[in-house]
């Protein structure tokens, strides 16, 4: 990954971890942590100011895909499905939360039956959405860290 500084053309760094191709990626609400997920299963956290890598999140045992903090930003919502080989075989998604504090899971929505390409949080962080590539939505009442 390679982020840039648009107002002045340059390259700020290039930040270097996962084996395979990143998906997406995501900046916390107060844009100190940028989320990356990957088809190596992963989601890393970095420093935004100096893209240092803070810490790999295991979890996903197929590609991670989308990614998405909460309103709060001690909230990871990270989504996962099959994806990127010639072979392509259908099998479900799921989103894990990932409690930032601890950089823990402690929630896990299955439900889709393919690939979830993308989670979003309500304003309120009480609600998030993901999106299959069947063409459905599922709304989930998001449960409190512990």
């Amino acid at each position: 990954m390679r982020p840039w500084d648009v107002a002045e053309g340059r390259e700020l760094a290039v930040l270097k971890g996962h084996v395979d191709q990143v998906e997406s990626v995501a900046f916390s609400p107060d844009s100190s942590t940028l989320a990356s997920a990957s088809w190596d299963k992963t989601v890393k956290l970095w420093d935004a100011a100096t893209g240092k890598e803070l810490t790999t999140l295991k979890g996903h045992t197929v590609q991670a895909l989308g990614l998405a903090f909460s309103p709060d930003g001690k909230t990871l919502a990270s989504s996962s499905g099959r994806w990127g080989d010639y072979n392509y075989t259908p099998g479900p998604g799921e989103v894990i939360l990932w409690n930032l504090a601890d950089r823990r899971p402690y929630a896990i929505f299955k439900g889709h039956p393919d690939r979830i390409f993308s989670v979003a949080f309500n304003p309120d962080g009480k609600t998030l959405a993901s999106a299959c590539c069947d063409g459905s939505i599922r709304l989930w009442d998001v449960p409190e860290r512990k």
